[in-house]
């Protein structure tokens, strides 16, 4: 069937599962892929470890043939008995890139796209309603993906969540991301960025959550536009290195 994908601390939303910030993480948009179409099996092992495995058609695009071959993937998860310590470890490899024969046609793979990604989650006891998680994935692409060329990207991110009440969690995000051939935004460079998010689940309403967010995002080059959208002495896009984003939102889930 088809399947979320395996790797990244976020995943795509779901009414149980909104994660802890509003908005999704660069790693999140940028470095992995969203789902894949194939056969997958996961094992417990016993209470500390478990493992899973597939094949499928490669990142996000199941219609279109541009693999010559099956993709792998796989995880293994490692916890305490009371799981506030995890580790999970997710890689990738497999061909994924679709190039146009010199004769015309619809040419063949001849690259290879492989990622490895690894998530630590930690809840200490003695702080309680506490959790940290730190992911950092790195992720390369063999033949011509930028001029005739393979590509490499890689990020780290930190995440600190605390729960002052039942009802309102503090979640603070802080991650970097290196395009360093820009295959993946379409620009070379380093972006970062942090994120503040304080959620609210309302009393006596069940499902009902609202939250508010920050957010700056920063980048090595000129990447962002603002509300100056066009210059109007020259014509091009007005971009900065940097943008903030204010958000509120109300979520119902029933």
């Amino acid at each position: 069937g088809r399947f979320v994908t395996m790797m990244g601390a976020e995943t795509i939303n779901t009414y149980n599962n909104l994660g802890y910030n509003e908005s999704k993480s660069i790693i999140f948009g940028f470095g992995i892929p969203f789902t894949h179409t194939g056969i997958r099996a996961s094992y417990t092992f016993n209470d500390y470890v478990s493992a899973s495995v597939g094949l499928n058609n490669g990142w996000d695009d199941p219609a279109a043939f541009n693999n010559g071959g099956p993709n792998y993937e796989g995880e293994l998860t490692l916890n305490n008995k009371d799981k506030s310590l995890s580790f999970v470890l997710n890689p990738m490899w497999g061909p994924n890139s679709f190039t146009v024969s010199p004769a015309g046609g619809t040419g063949h793979s001849n690259s290879n796209l492989g990622a490895i990604d690894a998530v630590a989650t930690w809840k200490p006891s003695f702080v309680p309603n506490l959790t940290l998680q730190t992911e950092y994935l790195y992720a390369s692409e063999t033949g011509p993906v930028v001029n005739g060329h393979s590509a490499t990207w890689q990020g780290l991110a930190q995440y600190l969540v605390y729960d002052f009440t039942p009802s309102l969690e503090s979640a603070t995000r802080g991650e970097f991301f290196q395009d360093k051939d820009g295959s993946r935004t379409g620009t070379a460079q380093t972006l970062w960025e942090i994120t503040q998010t304080l959620s609210y689940k309302v009393p006596n309403v069940t499902g009902l959550l609202a939250r508010l967010e920050y957010r700056h995002d920063n980048s090595s080059q000129n990447y962002f536009s603002n509300n100056n959208f066009v210059n109007p002495v020259t014509g091009t896009q007005h971009l900065w290195h940097g943008q903030d984003t204010l958000g509120a939102n109300v979520i119902y889930a029933f």
